[in-house]
């Protein structure tokens, strides 16, 4: 079974049962400090990944980080996961609970390149735009990309808009070599 199928199934399992309960935010604000510690913490990430640590240091070293900061809930779910040998796919597996979350709240997360920063009125006007192009409410990050000359490269999924002057310039280029 594929990675992404099997971070989806323990992603659903996480959200499923919470989903009407406050359990839900928990298992967020959990996932969140874990993934944050997984994200700061290249050795844990390696020891969660290595096939040669036993499932026992592994189950004992998540023990000893999380325990006292996340709910028992999530704690049994992290127990789950070594016993099964899924911990390498943690990281993989909270950015599809997220991405699942989202969608069930109806939040679309785009990422917007533009040339320059931008002012918060520029960003606010990116929000509403997208949010009625998109349908949803928009989490936007704003990266700065001077490669693209001006204008902006907005991503919403697996849609991309792009608005550069790269690419017109890219465009004008293969138009003016085909003639």
């Amino acid at each position: 079974m594929s990675e992404f199928r099997v971070a989806n199934r323990y992603a659903l399992a996480l959200i499923s049962p919470g989903e009407e309960t406050a359990e839900l935010e928990a298992a967020t604000r959990d996932l969140e400090l874990i993934d944050n510690t997984i994200r700061s913490s290249r050795e844990l990430l390696l020891l969660l990944r290595s096939p040669v640590i036993r499932v026992e240091r592994k189950d004992a070293v998540l023990a000893a980080l999380f325990e006292k900061h996340v709910a028992p809930s999530t704690m049994r779910f992290l127990s789950l996961l070594t016993e099964k040998g899924r911990e390498g796919l943690l990281p993989d597996i909270i950015k599809r609970f997220f991405e699942l979350k989202d969608e069930r709240e109806g939040i679309a997360n785009v990422s917007v390149r533009v040339a320059v920063p931008i002012a918060k009125q520029q960003e606010n006007a990116f929000i509403n735009k997208l949010t009625s192009w998109a349908g949803k409410h928009v989490r936007l990050r704003v990266e700065v990309d001077p490669s693209i000359i001006g204008g902006f490269v907005a991503r919403v999924g697996d849609t991309v808009l792009d608005a550069s002057i790269r690419h017109q310039l890219d465009l004008l280029e293969r138009s003016l070599s085909m003639s």
